[in-house]
This record gives C-alpha cells, sequence and structure tokens, in this order.
C-alpha cells in the first residue's frame, strides 16, 4: 500500500489501521450470471468506497479479439465475415455492460474510472498486475461460489488473487449479492 492513498488512524495504542483509497473492482461481464454479479458487486463496492471516500476502478478482462495472420480460404465468405462482426459485437456488447456499470457508480458520488483488459491470461494474474498498475489499496470481487467438481476443475480465481495478492483481497459472497 502507498502512504499517498491511504490514511492510517490509531484504533487503540499499538494498533494501527489503515484506511482504502482506491477500490480495484473486478468484474466477469462474459455471461448473464456474471452480469447480475457484477451488478450486485459494483453496487457494494460502491456503497463501501462511499463510506471510506475512496474511489474506484471497475475492472475487467476481455479475451482479445484475434483473426488468422493469413485469412483461410473462403475468409470473403459470408459465414467468415458474420463470425467476425459476431465477435466484434460481442467485445463491444462486453465494453458497453463495464460503461454501464461505472455510470451507476459515478451516480452514486464516487470518483470512478473503468479498465477493460483484451488479454489472454490466467485471471488472478492479471487482477493483481492490474492492482499494482493503478495503484489499488484493496482488490473486491465476488465469489461465484462453486463447488465439488465445478470448483476442482475451475478452480476459484477469487482463492488464487488473495494468495497471489500484495494488498488486501475482499471476496463477497454470491449469497450477499442477491
Amino acid at each position: 500500500m502507498t502512504a499517498a492513498s491511504t490514511t492510517t488512524t490509531s484504533a487503540s495504542p499499538g494498533f494501527a489501521t489503515t484506511v482504502p483509497r482506491h477500490l480495484l473492482v473486478c468484474v466477469d461481464v462474459h455471461d448473464e450470471s456474471g452480469c447480475a454479479l457484477a451488478h450486485g458487486l459494483v453496487q457494494t463496492a460502491a456503497a463501501l468506497a462511499l463510506a471510506l471516500g475512496a474511489r474506484i476502478t471497475v475492472f475487467s478482462v476481455v479475451p482479445p479479439l484475434t483473426t488468422p495472420a493469413v485469412p483461410p480460404s473462403g475468409a470473403a465468405s459470408p459465414a467468415y465475415k458474420s463470425l467476425l462482426q459476431a465477435a466484434v459485437l460481442q467485445s463491444e456488447g462486453w465494453r458497453r455492460i463495464i460503461a454501464s456499470l461505472t455510470e451507476r457508480v459515478q451516480k452514486s458520488g464516487v470518483k470512478v474510472e473503468s479498465r477493460v483488459l483484451e488479454a489472454d491470461g490466467r485471471p488472478a494474474d492479471l487482477i493483481v498486475a492490474a492492482a499494482a498498475d493503478v495503484g489499488a489499496d484493496v482488490v473486491v470481487l465476488a465469489s461465484h461460489s462453486r463447488r465439488g467438481l465445478a470448483h476442482a476443475l475451475l478452480g476459484s480465481v477469487a482463492e488464487r488473487t488473495a494468495a497471489q495478492s500484495l494488498v488486501p483481497v475482499l471476496i463477497v459472497p454470491r449469497a450477499a449479492l442477491g
């Protein structure tokens, strides 16, 4: 945590607490379930930021739009063009959702910005790097609450982020987000 972005207060003799001033709120908007969680998470983070006098960066990772270096035979075909157009529209849709989330936070009176990263890679690694890049004091993300085989196969981005992060990670349970 940087001294410029936090305030240290003395709660009792010998015990100091650090008040976060910048929250990195990580959202996944790739499907309906993720969008529902994102809306709840952003509302929760905005209330916390308002109480703390903190600012927010809404952060999401989207897969990069890639096309073959050499177009496949038939690249001029309507089917290929349609697939490319669908990929572009999907990426633009994700960006619109992030913009909508950011506008919601702004309306609550919290200073907010957004970052959309087009990248492949492990989400936890990308989140930890983004926290360092923006100078966040706390990473806020939702738990998808996967259990059993789904958790074993997919793992938990929240758990990996918490294990790797150099700043505190606030994991909000799915049940708390509606």
